[in-house]
């Protein structure tokens, strides 16, 4: 599956997009064009991404139960607000 990742910066209004794929029951990965490879979340050289990363590999995040076609809010973050949408 395919999770199409919005995070607005709450501070400075900075919006980041990006997508994270689900590789394996527990795994997510990043592609990123720079190395023109998937990357693990734990492994992105960008600090903003991995920490919005982070912040969905925590417990409570839509990232473990959305399903196909769905869009969840995450906004239990500090600093991002995060809108998750889930495509097969």
């Amino acid at each position: 599956m395919i999770y199409k990742v919005k995070a607005i910066n709450t501070n400075n209004g900075n919006v980041y997009d990006f997508e994270l794929k689900r590789v394996g029951p527990d795994d997510f990965a990043y592609y990123d064009e720079a190395l023109g490879e998937d990357v693990h979340p734990n492994e992105i050289a960008d600090n903003i991404i991995r920490e919005i990363c982070n912040a969905l590999m925590q417990v409570g995040s839509p990232l473990r139960y959305i399903k196909p076609g769905e869009t969840k809010e995450y906004n239990r973050h500090m600093t991002f607000d995060i809108s998750l949408t889930c495509e097969e």
